[in-house]
């Protein structure tokens, strides 16, 4: 669904149509999450850590099985994301040469910011082209803008946000100049994804890739204790078929010896 809403040929209420799918579907993941159990034992919601399995007949004979991944939406698909939030556009009084305004990509390259808004006579408009001129360099800065209102921006990215305001009017014809310099990351999940424009639906493919790769984890990790437990169960099977014979050695007569004495 987010690579669909990625795709230009939606309009935004096309995008908001699936939004409204994703979320349900955010849903049932949160449900699966919260309400899995076996024998009243809840697995997937963060609290199977630390329970040992009984394995051999004396104390101290376990394996202990250290957690399984906590599935909850709020901890699933968690990624590195910084965020800027609540950047408002002033009304403008001219355009905002290219250059002027410049993003940082993750290696610390200065990624120069085109023209914005010439035409631009609101503080919608020169929201809007902002937000555009940002998304223009988005595939070299990771760095992408969404509305918060018709006059606000967030800014979002994998890596700190770095931005630098070099012209002499841009602070007052964007309104940006409260968030210039640097925005540390902060980690998010599942819970905070929506697909109703381009960037947060490219935001949401990184959180999906992000809880692919930890299910893929976890299931590799239980596949490989699954494995051990199989180990140990044809170990103790191997152990009960020698105990017997020992038993069996001890307890019945050898009828050879037996008929050599009577003999």
């Amino acid at each position: 669904l987010a690579v669909q809403s990625a795709n230009a040929t939606n309009s935004a209420s096309d995008r908001a149509a699936l939004d409204v799918e994703a979320q349900q579907l955010k849903d049932e993941i949160e449900r699966i999450a919260t309400q899995t159990d076996f024998n009243g034992v809840k697995l997937l919601d963060g609290n199977f850590t630390s329970k040992s399995f009984q394995i051999g007949a004396n104390s101290g004979e376990i394996i202990t099985v250290d957690a399984i991944t906590d599935a909850t939406s709020a901890n699933l698909g968690n990624y590195s994301a910084a965020t800027v939030a609540t950047i408002a556009a002033a009304t403008p009084s001219g355009a905002v040469a290219a250059g002027d305004i410049t993003i940082e990509d993750k290696d610390g390259n200065a990624i120069a910011v085109g023209v914005v808004g010439a035409s631009d006579t609101t503080a919608a408009d020169r929201a809007a082209s902002l937000r555009q001129a940002i998304n223009d360099i988005a595939d070299q800065t990771g760095v992408y803008a969404t509305n918060d209102t018709n006059t606000t921006l967030t800014l979002t990215s994998e890596h700190t946000i770095t931005i630098a305001l070099t012209g002499t009017d841009t602070a007052t014809d964007t309104g940006i100049n409260a968030t210039s310099g640097t925005v540390s990351t902060t980690t998010t999940g599942l819970d905070t994804i929506n697909i109703t424009d381009v960037p947060q639906a490219n935001l949401a493919i990184k959180a999906m890739d992000a809880a692919l790769t930890q299910v893929n984890t976890a299931r590799a990790t239980l596949g490989a204790l699954q494995s051990r437990f199989e180990s140990v169960s044809s170990n103790l099977a191997i152990n009960t078929e020698n105990l017997s014979a020992a038993r069996s050695r001890i307890l019945d007569a050898d009828f050879a010896q037996e008929t050599a004495n009577l003999t």
